[in-house]
Order: structure tokens, then C-alpha cells, then sequence
């Protein structure tokens, strides 16, 4: 079984929608998958005036950050990032 490591930043949900597209498709086609996300490197008073993104932050707060061992247990990597 192929493994798949789907690794996103998302500002206000909407990579994170696409990979969870991604997520779906990967499984539908027989791959294990995990979905990760990076760690979020904006100080929390910056996110946290922002009430879209606060909110994004707090609904994703159960997704595994992405780690080594996850890129190397992978046998393909999908990252998905925002247009800024």
C-alpha cells in the first residue's frame, strides 16, 4: 500500500479543505494517508486578533503537526500552501 503524507499551512481553512480533497482522493485510490499540518510560527497575538484565523487555528487543533518520521515513512509527499 502506498503511503501518503498530505503536509499543509492554512491561514482561514481553505488549503485545509483542498487537503482534505486530497486526503479523500488518496484514500479512495487505496493509499494510507495522514494529514499534517505545520506548526503555526505567527506569534498567538497575531493569530489570535484575528477572528478567522483564530478560529481556523482552534478548529484544527487535533491535526498532527508534520515531523521527520512522517516525511520518512512516506512514499509520495503532497504539501499544500496558501497564494501568499
Amino acid at each position: 500500500m502506498t503511503k501518503v503524507a498530505i503536509i499543509y499551512y492554512s491561514q482561514t481553512g481553505t488549503t485545509h479543505l483542498l487537503a482534505q480533497a486530497i486526503e479523500e482522493g488518496a484514500k479512495n485510490a487505496g493509499a494510507e494517508t495522514r494529514l499534517l499540518k505545520v506548526r503555526e510560527t505567527a506569534p498567538d497575538e497575531v493569530w489570535g486578533n484575528n477572528p478567522v484565523w483564530k478560529q481556523h487555528v482552534e478548529e484544527t487543533s487535533g491535526v498532527k503537526e508534520a515531523t521527520n518520521d512522517d516525511l520518512e515513512w512516506a512514499d509520495a509527499i503532497i504539501f499544500g500552501t496558501p497564494t501568499r
